[in-house]
This record gives C-alpha cells, structure tokens and sequence, in this order.
C-alpha cells in the first residue's frame, strides 16, 4: 500500500510543478486518447511576453501560435508537412504557412446546448459535459443554485446537498392547475390546494366542482332522512325527501297510539275494559298500560264434597277429585272414601261378631247385622272334656276325656277339673344322651347329665382333647407359634441386595413343633422341594431385574401350617451412597435436557427467554474501537508528498442481531450488525482530509461445532467455516483532490475491510466462551426439602446435583446429557449396595439413550429423568431414614374400633427402599417394596399383644407434573393402590396367640389400606421442583428476574427415561 501511496505522490509532485509555473512542459498529455483526456501545450508562463493564456481547449483554429524569433530562424514544421496540433477535436492536421503552426479540421461539435455544462472535446467523437458549479442538472433541466424548477415551483436546486435531484422548497408560490381547488401552496415539494366547497345542505342532490363551478344535480330514488319521524324508507323525488307514513300500532289495547313529526309515534294509556288473560277474575281493565284483573274473583263451588273446587287462570273454574272420608248411607261399610268424584264404599265391612262360637252372623247391605245358631264344634270350658258342640246356640259337653302324657320321664302325670293336666316332678334314674357321661338322675323335671366316664387325653402337647355328647372323643390341633413347624430361608437373607449370576440358590431349614411332626415338603414360590432328613432344603432361583420375591409354605403330618414371605433385589449395576463422596452416586445421563430451535433463538429479543438474545445483548456491547490501532495507515511518500496517514476517529453502528440455529454437531451462528458508521481523518501530500466510511452491515456466519472433553466433561465449542462479510460499503472523503480520494477508497475496500472483518471475527470469537459458560450453567443443582410423610415422622433435605456428561445437537435441536445424582445425611442402619440400577433390564450391552424431541406437541424444552435416577431420589429419602418411622394412632381413626383394638404403637421400618422399574412386558412404569417391618404393640378386646409383620407390594407408579403456587413446574412420583401386597406374621405374642387368621384380616383389611390411602396414582408420594434457569447469571446487564423454565405439557416414557415435555415461559 505505501508503494501505491508513492507512485500517486510522483504524479501528483509532476502536476503541481506544472500547475504552479516551474518553466515549460511542452505537449504534457493528462489523459490518453483512449481514456478521453484533454491534450493541453502550454506556453509561457502567464503574464510574460506573448503570453496567450495558456492552453486552448476550443477545437476552433487548433493551437496557439508562438511568435518565434527571427534571427536565423529556420522553420520548424515546413508547411504541408502532417503533424499533430495536439488537439483531440480535429484531423488531417498540417503545418501551415508560416513554418511553425499545426493546425486541422475540426470534425466535433460538443455543444450540448445546456447553459449549466461546460462543453468539451475528448476525442474526434466523444464529448465531455462537466457541470458547472452552482448548477444542477435533472431531467434535462438546468437549474441555477436556489432557483427552482420550472416544472415544479415546489422544489429548488441546493448543490450543497446534491446536483443530481431537487429537494422541497414550500416557500415558492404556485398553481394546481386544477380551478375546483383554492389556496394552491407547495408542500412536500408539490403543488396543494383545498377543494371548493360545493354542499347546497340538500342530501337529494349530488354536489360537485365542475371546471370552478359548483354544480347540484338531482339524486331521485337515493335514501335520505327527511327529518320527520313520523315517515320511514325515506327517498329523494324531485330534490325533496320524503317517505310513507309509520305504523304506530304497538298491539297494546292499553295504549292509544299516535305520531308526532317530532318525537314520533306516541302511546298514552287508557282505562279501557280488557282481557288480563286470567280466566280466574273478572270486570277486567286497563291501568299504567297493562290489563290489570278486576277485583272480584270467579266464585267455584260445584257442591260435591268428593271434589276440590278451585280456578286454574288458563281453563277457568276446575272440580278436582279427592280422596276425602265420606259416608255411602251402607251401614255394613266403615271408612268409605271419595274416588272418581264420588264417595265409594270402604274396604273395611262392619264387624257384627257377638263373641259367641254356637252364632253365624252376617250383615245384609243398607239393614245391618243378622245372627243364626250352628252345631259347630266347641269348648265348654272343661279342662277335662273332649268333643264339645253347639246346641240352640250355646256349647254343650263331648262325651270324652283328655290325654295329658307330656313323653317327660320325670314328671307323672293327671288331670284335674278345673286345672286341666298337671305334671308333678319326680326323682327317677334317666338317660341324659350323653356318651361322655354315665345314666342320669331326674331332678326338677329334667334328666340331669350323669358323672363322666370318659379319659381323652391323647397325650400330645398340641391337641386340645375334648368329649363331644354325641361323637365321643376329639382331638383340635393347637395353632401356636410353638407348636407350628417353623420354616427359616437361611440364603439369601432378608432384605438382601444382589449383584452377581443371576441364579441363586434357595436354602433354608424347617424346625418342627413342639410334637415333632415332621414337613416332608415345602414349596418355593409354589414349586414343590422336598425337605431333607436333616430339615434343610433347598431350590433355585433364576433372578429378575429388581425385586424378586420368596414365599416358602410348609405343612407337617398334624397338618400344622408354616409361611415365609421376604424379598430381595437383584441387579449388575447399583450406584452406591456416600456421606463424604456423593459422586460416587452419579448416574451418566441420568439427567438430559432438550433444547428446542425456539430455545435458542425465538426470533424475539423483547423477553430474555433465549440464548441468541442474551448473545445479543453481550454482542451489543462490543468496542469496535478498541480494535483500532491508529494510525491504521502510514507510510513514506518521497520528496514530493512526504508521509501519508489514515486514521480512525470513530465507529457507530445499530442493533446487533445473533441467530442460532441448531445443525448436526452443533449451532449455525450469523452476527449481523448493522449501520456501520466510521468516522476517518488523514494527511496525504500536506493535504489534510476527513470524512465517512459507511457499511450497510456487517454479516459474521460461523458453525459452533459443540462436544464435551472426554476428561474435564466440560463443553469445547469450535468456530468453523467462520466467514465474514461488509455490505455496501461507501467512502466519502471531505475537500481532495480526486486521486486522493480514489486512494483512501482503494485502501478501504482492501485493506481495511480484511482488517476490520478479521477483527470483528476476533471479538465474536469471545461468544464462544460465553456460550461454553451457559452450556456447564444449564447443568441443575438444587437442594429441596421433604415433608414427613406421616404426623410424627421426620422431614428431610435432599440435595440433586449433576455436571454434563454429553452433547447432541442435529437439526432438531441440542441435548444435554448430564451426570446426576440424588444425596441425603444418612440416617438408616442399613447396610446396602446402594441405588439400583436398571441395567437395560439384563439384556447385556448398553442401552441407547431415546430420541430428542420425544413430545407429540411440538415441545421446545424437555427435561428427561433416568429411571435410575428416580430410583436415586427414593433411596435418598430411605438413606436419610425418613422410611423408618412411628405412625400416630390418630392416622388410623376409627377404622380399627371394629376389633377391639386400643392403646396401638405402630412403627413402620423399610428395611428395602421402594424402587422404579418398567422392566416388565408392558415396559410400564411400577413400583416394588419387599420387606416393610412393621412392629405394633395394642390391646385386642383388652387384650395385650405384640405382633411382627413383614410386607411385600407391587403397584403402578406415575410421574406427575404440576404447576406450584410460585408458578414454576413440580416434577413428582405418584404411587396407585397397590395391585399386590403379600404379608408374613413372624411374630405374635399376647392371650391371642393362634389368631392369626383374625389379625391377618386387621393388618390386610385395615392397617395397610389406611397406612396406603394416600396412593391414588394422582398425588406425589415425594416431588421435587424444576429449576428455571436464571438468564442474569450468564451476561450482565440482562435484567434481574430474567428466567427460563419449562411448561410441561405432557409426561411420557422413552425407553428408560421418563420425559417432561413442553414450552418455554
């Protein structure tokens, strides 16, 4: 570029000394022929002997001729000899007479006939027309500076703003030519008047300007208002507007109806006699426009005591049937009653019995009651007699005598008149149909049971020998804890966690009663195994995923009964707790966020709601100024010029705007920024400039290709393919010289724009650790608290944290995959493997992570939770102990009133936590829990007992979603009433030892579906709250409170994760 500065600084030193009067410079040529330039021979300096002003450019008598002198003169062009008058607008040039001029045919006339152009030959067929200062030429019209255009007085030539066009003079006079117009006046540079105003007040006629006379023709048939009320549909006829006459009958009998032009149809009330409608009154009128009823009501009385007489206002006077007491004038009827409107006998007929067995009455309808003696059969009221009859209506003695034999071996037996049979108790040996027993004696007229004879004692300590009266005697086994066999599972123990081979071996021992009856089998999970010599046993088991479930039956020759039900959980991966290591916990992607195209640019940067618009806002701060090292140009001209420098002054631009969007392996980012304005100043040849570089915009296109270091598990983003382009870039350069300017444009189209491009890609280069620290920000961290989930248990604080562990992008959008993990104090006595882990439920291998989006609703943001991790969360809460507690009596109420029970203490104890799995076939989502203990003590019908119970149960699980009250996203697990509960009575001390049928129903029927009542499906056993994502924390400047989260719209599952799928608010 100095060297560019150089060869400019040579010409420009030669035309100075020209210019300038440095002694003559014959035939110096500015331009070539071909470039159109000017042929100028100069001669002696102005002013000096024969001067003839310089250079002739006229084309008229060729070129000026100079005097020669004469002493030994010898001609210099012999005349007739070609030469070259230097004159671009002739040929045929030849010397002349005189031996020293040059002249030819001028074949160009470059007259363009325009005052405002300085006319010019270039070459015999090209013409020059430069405009004059002070003028402007546009649209072939010459206009002198300030004076304005003779086609449009409204706009003025003002060569300080531009020669090529006309800018608004509103101070000039003019005329619309339009005669319907008054006031014409410029403004906006034309010719404006206002319309005459030709409204004649008549809306039946057309008002209108024609050639500056207003004109009113008539409108007949047009609508109008012809101002009467009294008319309507209202037309012009003959300039006049009128309408036919309104119909003011308004349907109110009440009402005379009238018009008056101005207030229109009027209805005043009357007191004429009207119709109320009401058929129930009478002498009816009219009052305050309405029928009022008349005073006096219809009188109803159809004189029919069997009817309700009453007026119905639709039908007039109405008879309605009752059912009213009445009397039909029969004496054999009682309670007769109304039906139909009329009085109907009564069902009950008159009682005519005279109390006398020997009579037959009846009672004859409308006369009343008749008697007639019959020969009936009777009682004379002797105890001792049989066969009485009726004689002339009364009873007669039968001829035989009673039987009083009561088959009672105790007691003799007699009759006596006037006490009929007696029976008087007596003392005799009996049998009492007792074979326990030896005969019996009669006492109180009863055979007493004879003393027993019977020895049932078996000798076995677990019968209970009795004697039954008919059977004789029976044998009940003894349902206790000591004399039932009891069955121990020696491997694997209670409660275990497994890793390992999934076969496992079953082994256990049966220890018989107290009778020693032997268990010749037992069965495992309804296989039969036999039970050896030695009392051990022993099965295989193939293990599932999670929980796996033992029940062990048992019963010995006496047919006494034995039951086991534990657990344990099997998986190859479990992700082990730490008080001092939480990472240890961590489970790789068990968190992963999908951000949408919305999610990074929504194309709206009024809310702070996504990543291009804070890298807009931190893009929008840059100092393009600070890129400027000044001068930017500077160099070494020679002696002619000297040195040259650019500098820059100032850089000024408009709102910068960041697009993302997301593409395979990363994000397409474009940067515009726009209305670049730079402000130059600079010296060149000890001239001094300034003035404007201006740039339409400036465009930075890059790929962010966007991975994760495999060992610090930070993100790396690489710009790639970065290009930049300026767009419409304008230099205007200030008071040089042409040459100057042509060379300031030179460097800036240039050197400078690589300059400047390279520097602004330098500064958008710092985007990327910006958008390298958003990306580690999105990772969640957060802390929530856990309420007890019973009266009396204890809350608790569990802590998430995560860090990223991988990164998607492609075209629908980036995921997050993060390493996560769920951490509580501890605070259980168990000792376990830790968190189970899914496994790809035993399939072998690795299990793919699903699909971003997973949403059926065009989700911009999802959040994906492992099962794994879910099952982090409920190991932390059964970590920190908040699975081991006491559960008031009052959380039972009344419900277990109905056995008697008092004075309950009831302690809970997960000795396994709950746990997730959808490894089933239906891939749905459940929860498991083996081995709930739990521990009661209380009193049954007064009763002290204590009792230990162990629980398994399977149910469905949901993971819920809700807005809180702070208007942020709740994610929860929601647990349905289990579809499988298995329990185990290990233990039970008290009076109702044996009755382990009856507390079996109490902890099944009771207990349990009150301890479990809250499991609906619906409502989160334990939730935690979604974190927005604070906006603020990455740029400063972004406004406090600016924050991202997530609306879910729907919960779905994809392979092993459970999806929360939505918007952005």
């Amino acid at each position: 570029m100095s060297r560019l500065f150089q060869m400019f600084g040579v010409a420009a030193a030669c035309l100075a000394i020209a210019g300038c009067g440095g002694g003559q410079v014959p035939g110096l040529d500015t331009g070539s022929g071909d470039e159109g330039g000017v042929d100028v021979i100069t001669g002696v300096d102005e002013g000096g002997p024969g001067s003839d002003s310089g250079r002739d450019v006229s084309g008229e008598t060729g070129a000026d001729a100079v005097e020669p002198p004469r002493d030994n003169w010898e001609p210099t062009c012999p005349a007739g000899t070609a030469c070259d008058d230097r004159n671009p607008c002739t040929v045929d040039d030849l010397c002349q007479e005189d031996g020293a001029t040059c002249s030819g045919t001028v074949v160009a006339d470059c007259d363009d006939g325009r005052e405002c152009t300085s006319d010019s030959c270039t070459s015999p067929s090209d013409c020059a027309h430069l405009l004059k200062p002070g003028w402007c030429l546009v649209d072939d019209e010459c206009i002198e500076d300030g004076a304005v255009s003779a086609n449009n007085p409204c706009v003025s030539c003002i060569t300080a703003l531009a020669t090529d066009r006309l800018f608004p003079d509103d101070t000039g006079e003019c005329d619309d030519g339009d005669a319907c117009t008054l006031e014409d006046a410029c403004r906006s540079g034309a010719c404006v008047g206002s319309p005459l105003d030709c409204d004649d007040g008549n809306g039946c006629t057309a008002d209108s300007c024609v050639d500056g006379e207003c004109v009113h023709p008539a409108t007949d048939g047009l609508a109008c208002d012809d101002g009467n009320r009294c008319t309507v549909d209202d037309v012009c006829v003959a300039d006049v507007c009128g309408g036919a006459a309104v119909d003011c009958d308004d349907g109110n009998l009440c009402t005379t109806d009238s018009c008056e032009p101005e207030f229109g149809c009027l209805h005043v009330d009357n007191t004429l006699p009207c119709d109320d409608g009401n058929s129930c009154t009478t002498n009816d009128a009219c009052f305050a426009g309405e029928c009022q009823p008349g005073p006096d009501p219809l009188v109803c009385d159809d004189e029919n005591i069997c009817t309700d007489d009453g007026c119905v206002p639709s039908k007039g006077c109405v008879a309605i049937p009752n059912t009213d007491p009445c009397d039909d004038g029969d004496p054999c009827t009682l309670n007769d009653t109304c039906s139909a409107s009329v009085c109907t006998a009564g069902s009950l007929p008159l009682d005519c019995d005279d109390d006398n067995v020997c009579t037959d009455q009846e009672c004859i309808a409308f006369q009343g009651c008749q008697y007639t003696n019959n020969e009936d059969v009777c009682d004379d009221n002797n105890e001792c007699t049989v066969g009485d009859v009726c004689l002339g209506g009364v009873c007669t003695p039968g001829p035989g005598t009673v039987d009083c034999d009561d088959n009672n071996v105790c007691t003799d037996d007699a009759c006596v008149q006037g006490e009929g049979c007696v029976f008087v108790n007596n003392a005799d040996e009996c049998e009492d149909n007792n074979v326990c027993t030896a005969m019996g004696q009669c006492q109180d007229g009863a055979c007493q049971r004879g003393p027993y004879n019977y020895d049932c004692d078996d000798l076995q300590f677990c019968t209970a020998d009795t004697c039954d009266p008919i059977e004789g005697c029976k044998h009940t086994l003894i349902n206790s804890a000591e004399c039932r066999p009891q069955i121990v599972v020696d491997n694997p123990e209670r409660a275990a966690t497994l890793n390992g081979a999934a076969e496992i071996t079953v082994s256990g021992h049966v220890v018989p009663g107290l009778d020693g009856a032997v268990v010749p089998f037992v069965t495992v999970n309804g296989t039969p195994v036999a039970v050896e010599a030695d009392d051990s046993f022993q099965a295989q088991m193939t293990s599932v995923q999670g929980f796996n479930g033992i029940v062990v039956e048992g019963e010995d020759l006496n047919g006494l009964k034995d039951r086991v039900v534990q657990s344990y959980y099997y998986s190859t991966e479990w992700f082990p707790f730490s008080e001092t290591d939480p990472s240890v916990s961590n489970v790789n992607d068990g968190l992963m966020l999908f951000l949408g195209p919305e999610v990074w640019d929504d194309n709206d940067t009024s809310t702070y709601d996504d990543i291009a618009t804070i890298l807009t806002m931190y893009v929008s701060t840059l100092d393009l100024m600070s890129m400027i090292s000044n001068p930017i140009e500077e160099g070494d001209d020679g002696w002619a010029c000297g040195t040259h420098r650019i500098n820059v002054d100032s850089i000024t631009f408009g709102a910068v705007a960041v697009d993302l969007v997301p593409v395979d392996g990363g994000l397409y980012m474009s940067v515009t920024i726009p209305n670049v304005r730079i402000g130059i100043s600079g010296k060149y040849c000890r001239v001094s400039f300034s003035g404007t570089a201006t740039a339409s915009s400036v465009n930075v296109t890059s790929t962010l290709l966007i991975s994760i270091d495999p060992v610090t598990l930070k993100p790396v983003i690489t710009m790639s393919g970065t290009n930049s382009t300026v767009n419409g870039l304008d230099v205007n350069i200030n008071n040089v010289p042409g040459f100057i300017e042509d060379l300031v444009m030179s460097f800036f189209e240039d050197s400078f724009v690589e300059s400047i491009e390279g520097a602004i890609e330098d500064q958008i280069s710092a985007i990327v650790p910006q958008l390298q620290e958003m990306l580690e920000g999105l990772a969640i961290d957060q802390t929530f608290d856990v309420p007890a989930l019973f009266e009396g248990g204890t809350p608790m604080t569990v802590a998430l944290s995560s860090s990223l562990s991988s990164i998607h992008f492609d075209p629908a959008g980036g995921t997050l995959g993060m390493r996560a993990s769920f951490s509580a104090p501890k605070g259980t006595t168990y000792e376990k493997l830790g968190s189970i882990g899914r496994a790809n439920c035993l399939q072998g291998g690795v299990e793919a992570n699903p699909v971003f989006p997973v949403g059926t609703t065009s989700p911009q943001l999802e959040l994906a939770l492992k099962d794994d991790l879910l099952n982090e969360l409920v190991y932390a809460l059964y970590w920190g102990g908040a699975l081991s507690l006491p559960i008031p009596e009052s959380l039972l109420g009344d419900s277990v009133s109905e056995y008697g029970i008092t004075d309950m203490v009831l302690l809970v104890d997960f000795m396994l936590p709950p746990i997730l799995s959808a490894c089933n076939p239906g891939q749905q989502l459940t929860v498991a829990v083996g081995d709930v203990k739990l521990d009661a003590t209380l009193k049954m019908f007064g009763a002290p007992l204590t009792m230990t119970i162990y629980a398994s149960l399977k149910a469905g699980a949901n993971i819920t979603a809700r807005l809180t009250e702070t208007g942020a996203t709740s994610l929860g697990v929601a647990i349905q009433y289990p579809d499988f509960i298995d329990m185990e009575i290990a233990s039970l001390v008290g009076n109702l030892a044996g009755a382990e049928d009856t507390i079996s129903g109490l902890v099944m029927d009771t207990l349990l579906p009150t301890l479990l009542g809250k499991l609906d499906g619906v409502t989160p056993l334990v939730e935690f709250e979604i974190p927005s994502i604070d906006m603020a924390d990455f740029i400063d400047g972004v406004p406090a409170g600016s924050e991202m989260s997530i609306l879910v719209n729907e919960v779905l599952r994809a392979a092993a994760f459970t999806v929360a799928s939505g918007t952005v608010q």
